[in-house]
């Protein structure tokens, strides 16, 4: 499970999100396997609350 946040001015969940595909997918690909998604939550940027994302995966 990855889970990113990020509260700079300019954070977008655009971003965040292909951040944590990209190292999941890293990681899957280190140890030589594929990243499966099992489930993904997003939780957009609104009044107090910074954009984030979950991500839970395994590596097949």
């Amino acid at each position: 499970m990855i889970v990113r946040e990020d509260n700079s001015p300019a954070a977008s969940l655009g971003t965040i999100k292909a951040a944590t595909f990209k190292e999941a997918g890293a990681f899957c690909a280190g140890q030589g396997r594929a990243m499966q998604i099992t489930k993904e939550s997003d939780t957009p940027r609104s009044l107090g609350q910074f954009p984030q994302t979950t991500l839970h995966f395994t590596c097949v």
